[in-house]
């Protein structure tokens, strides 16, 4: 019978990194769609600007400079969509790792010393 308290907390524990580990992703998510929102919502001001300026010259596709920040900005966003939708947080195994180590290290502090 004594073992039960012990099986409820770990349980509880988790349940408690599940839904840690649930809420960061949910995070990265909608930190991923305000990205992908800005990029469009400013690319479009930028393709319009370049579009309507009708420089005369060598132009691709009628933009003289806007194809720039397009292709700059957009690698990030893969980037970053990518990094959410496969997991790849940079470092994030290793944030994990020391996170675990220095909550040992204060369970151990924490513990009455013989």
């Amino acid at each position: 019978m004594m073992d039960e308290p012990a099986k409820d907390s770990a349980a509880e524990s988790t349940e408690d990194d599940a839904l840690t580990r649930a809420m960061k992703r949910v995070k990265a998510l909608r930190d991923f769609y305000g990205h992908l929102v800005l990029y469009v919502v400013v690319m479009g001001i930028l393709l319009a600007v370049d579009y309507a300026d009708g420089s005369e010259g060598e132009t691709w596709l009628g933009l003289d400079w806007a194809y720039f920040p397009l292709i700059g900005w957009g690698v990030f966003v893969v980037g970053h969509a990518v990094s959410v939708m496969f997991d790849l947080r940079v470092g994030g195994r290793w944030e994990q790792r020391k996170l675990q180590k220095y909550l040992d290290q204060e369970r151990r502090r924490e513990q009455p010393q013989h």
